[in-house]
């Protein structure tokens, strides 16, 4: 049986920068997220964010709040997952053309959207072979007729739904 990556084996393959967006978009947008989503975003930043000096890490400074938001996000495979499935949320629609061409590069797309219950075993390794990320761009941008989705949440969102990690 294959071994299972953890939901934090993803910080191999987000930059800083990229996994700061996702953070950042998410607070910015949190009225747009499904209401149980939401309240289980800010319950689980409640309970594992913790900024020096503040008892709320939501009444830290901005950048103390993210930088403290990205240490958990790096060490605690639960937390990412949440955080995954809220970002997920938002994007899906978006996604849903993308996500229908993926067999044609060689994913296996029969089955139903990944859940991830047990945070600590999610992903398989491995691409299919001659899959990368410009080519998963290339795709999407072919399917969405647009430019607007970056090359970064592509793969996120590939291995979100396929379950399995570049490499």
């Amino acid at each position: 049986m294959e071994e299972l990556k953890p939901m934090v084996a993803l910080n191999v393959y987000l930059t800083p920068e990229f996994r700061k967006q996702i953070l950042v978009e998410l607070i910015d947008r949190k009225e747009t997220l499904n209401p149980e989503i939401r309240s289980t975003l800010f319950s689980a930043i409640k309970e594992k964010n913790k900024v020096p000096g503040f008892r709320n890490s939501f009444l830290a400074p901005k950048g103390l709040f993210y930088q403290g938001l990205e240490k958990v996000f790096e060490k605690d495979s639960k937390f990412v997952s949440i955080v995954m499935n809220a970002w997920q949320s938002l994007k899906m629609e978006q996604f849903i053309p993308v996500f229908y061409s993926l067999e044609k590069l060689g994913f296996d797309v029969s089955e139903p959207a990944k859940t991830y219950e047990d945070p600590e075993r999610c992903f398989k390794s491995g691409w299919p072979p001659g899959v990368n990320y410009e080519r998963l761009h290339a795709n999407a941008v072919e399917q969405l007729k647009s430019e607007k989705i970056s090359s970064d949440e592509i793969a996120l969102m590939t291995v979100l739904t396929t379950g399995i990690l570049p490499g």
